[in-house]
């Protein structure tokens, strides 16, 4: 999967509309996301990939993100240092590890459009 491919999925399962925009180029003003009707806004599609941190923000309003932070350790971390250095390797990978765990977590339990709490 291509990076862009990557952050549209999680879009998806996270119930995060990926900006799709068309309309009129030479007046800017005119173009909207066929989607959600939002005015266009350059870069309005974030990149998950490489900003880990964007996927923890957008993980962490769900009800379950105890069970995903669980399972990003693997639950078989021992110790505090070993799941220290394993969230270090997550978050400072900017490849779009931490992107693609989350969307095979979501996919696995299927949580399409988990409600968040807040």
């Amino acid at each position: 999967m291509t990076t862009e491919e990557i952050n549209r999925r999680f879009c998806e399962l996270a119930g995060i509309c990926w900006h799709d925009y068309n309309g009129w180029i030479n007046h800017i003003e005119t173009l909207k996301c066929k989607y959600c009707a939002e005015k266009y806004k350059p870069n309005a599609n974030p990149n998950f990939c490489a900003h880990p941190d964007l996927v923890l923000e957008v993980m962490r309003k769900r009800e379950d993100w105890r069970l995903f932070l669980s399972y990003c350790t693997g639950y078989r971390a021992s110790n505090r240092e070993e799941i220290a250095a394993h969230w270090a390797e997550l978050f400072l990978n900017k490849t779009g590890l931490l992107c693609r765990i989350a969307i095979k977590w979501m996919e696995e339990n299927q949580c399409w459009h988990q409600k968040t709490s807040g």
